[in-house]
């Protein structure tokens, strides 16, 4: 009777244990680019090829990124300009403002490596035709007035780092129910942007415009 015992209790922790190592947990999303997978899931990110993980890592994402659009919640696209695939994945996120951590691939190795100049940006997108990164920096609201501004700022890679490049808001003034575009370049000299390049703009002028290069990430 010891035997039989002993017999199931060895077949029974074989199983959990092939069980175990076999299992994966389901991808929350996953996207098949240029022969890889990438496939993120709960707080991991994976890079498959040819069935096999080349690339792991765990990022440290809090509990509001189970709201984000899984589309959204990681993205392969070349971020640097090298013609190669990175991943960047959300964080957190506030509205539509997301929080990303980025991942450029090494052109040696093939492989993934953090870039902290990326890593520090919300809704990272970018220009390929002009070489630019952008990143939407949310609205900020005047308690007082109700005056709101959305903000856009695009970079330039300089070596490993980013430089910023240009800053574009728009604002909306409730009491006079009217709009600001406006336009700022970044001075390198005294590490700050311009006076402004500005366009006023009518509700209905406003409704009429095509915002969707301001409003990339949607």
């Amino acid at each position: 009777m010891k035997t039989i015992h002993f017999k199931l209790l060895s077949l029974c922790i074989t199983l959990c244990c092939l069980f175990t190592s076999c299992a994966q947990k389901a991808p929350f999303h996953y996207i098949e680019e240029g022969g890889r997978t990438y496939e993120l899931s709960g707080k991991r990110v994976r890079v498959l090829e040819n069935g096999d993980c080349i690339w792991k890592k765990r990022v440290k994402s809090d509990r509001s990124v189970k709201f984000v659009d899984p589309s959204r919640a990681i993205a392969v696209m070349d971020l640097n300009f090298d013609s190669l695939n990175d991943i960047k994945v959300a964080v957190s996120a506030d509205g539509e403002q997301i929080l990303e951590i980025c991942f450029l691939q090494n052109a040696e190795t093939g492989l993934y490596e953090e870039s902290t100049a990326l890593s520090k940006l919300c809704n990272v997108g970018t220009i390929a035709e002009q070489k630019l990164v952008l990143s939407y920096l949310g609205i900020s609201t005047d308690g007082d007035s109700g005056e709101t501004v959305e903000s856009v700022l695009s970079y330039r890679w300089q070596n490993d780092s980013l430089i910023p490049y240009r800053r574009l808001t728009i604002t909306y003034y409730p009491a006079q129910n009217i709009y600001c575009y406006g336009v700022s370049d970044y001075v390198e000299e005294s590490r700050t942007f311009d006076d402004p390049s500005e366009q006023w703009l009518s509700p209905e002028e406003y409704s009429k415009t095509d915002w969707s290069f301001f409003y990339y990430f949607r």
